[in-house]
């Protein structure tokens, strides 16, 4: 195989036999100067249709959540006989190392969203069971037993994604959540994107939870007062947000849509000038 760019040590785009551009992982493949040949048996797995943003995105995440990734798909391949392509391979190694890398902040958020979406997706949450127990394995990091739901949602997105049966309530609520991003920090969020897919599957997390939500623990009443104090922009677009989700969401909720929020504007083109966040101002709800 012909290395014909390299994205990381561990990860470079390649040329198969048959001429076609195929991303290729395997251990030190990218470590030498582009272009050469690494023998098949140095590559450990291969991404075929990979656009533009994804391989950005690919040069920011670890080897060891690629394969660890590529592990969660082989179990649920194994389990629903090769239903699932390796295209969710990369947005699932994205979120497996988002959540390890906040760990602590995603304890203290309370979404307790996993008896639904067990009850309405068994196969997915299985599927999420087995994640937590391969990332744990893998990694050495135990991951809350909720994360086994939003987990579950990757592989539920995919699902509905093939098949054509996408949530279009959700879908339009995303969108004007996307719209609300652009117009408050002057910046372009380009829906074909990888930042964009990873936000609709944690906007469909959170949509997706009960209703039936415990009051805030401190940890969080804490993180979200600090968040009011420290990026005031976020914590106002996410309150503007909140009516298009849903006006019932709780402080937690709103937490982790400010987060997610920021990271989408964080990894969108501004139109003009970038919006300033002045510490001194303060949101009001």
């Amino acid at each position: 195989m012909r290395v014909i760019r390299n994205i990381n040590n561990n990860v470079a785009l390649c040329l198969d036999s048959e001429g076609r551009e195929v991303v290729a992982f395997g251990r030190g493949i990218g470590f030498s100067k582009a272009p050469h040949d690494v023998p098949l048996s140095q590559v450990e797995r291969t991404f075929y249709s990979v656009d533009a943003s994804e391989l950005a995105a690919l040069s920011g995440i670890g080897a060891e959540y690629l394969s660890c990734a590529a592990k969660v798909l082989d179990a649920a391949n194994a389990l629903t006989d090769g239903s699932y392509g390796t295209g969710i391979t990369l947005t699932l190694a994205d979120h497996i190392q988002f959540a390890v890398e906040t760990i602590d902040q995603r304890e203290a958020l309370q979404l307790p969203i996993l008896c639904e979406v067990r009850s309405a997706y068994p196969l997915e949450t299985t599927i999420g069971d087995m994640a937590l127990g391969i990332i744990e394995r893998e990694l050495g990091v135990r991951l809350p037993a909720e994360e086994s739901a939003s987990i579950a949602l990757h592989f539920v997105d995919k699902r509905t994604a093939t098949s054509g049966t996408a949530d279009t309530r959700a879908e339009r609520a995303i969108d004007d959540v996307a719209r609300l991003v652009e117009e408050t920090f002057d910046v372009k969020v380009d829906r074909g994107s990888f930042a964009f897919s990873r936000f609709s599957t944690h906007m469909y997390y959170l949509m997706a939870r009960t209703k039936a939500l415990p009051k805030p623990s401190a940890e969080s009443a804490a993180m979200f007062r600090a968040l009011e104090r420290e990026s005031p922009l976020d914590y106002a677009c996410a309150l503007k947000a909140k009516p298009l989700i849903d006006d019932g969401l709780t402080d937690d909720e709103l937490l982790y849509l400010a987060m997610h929020i920021n990271r989408l504007r964080s990894h969108s083109e501004p139109t003009k000038d970038p919006v300033r966040q002045e510490p001194q101002q303060q949101a009001k709800s």
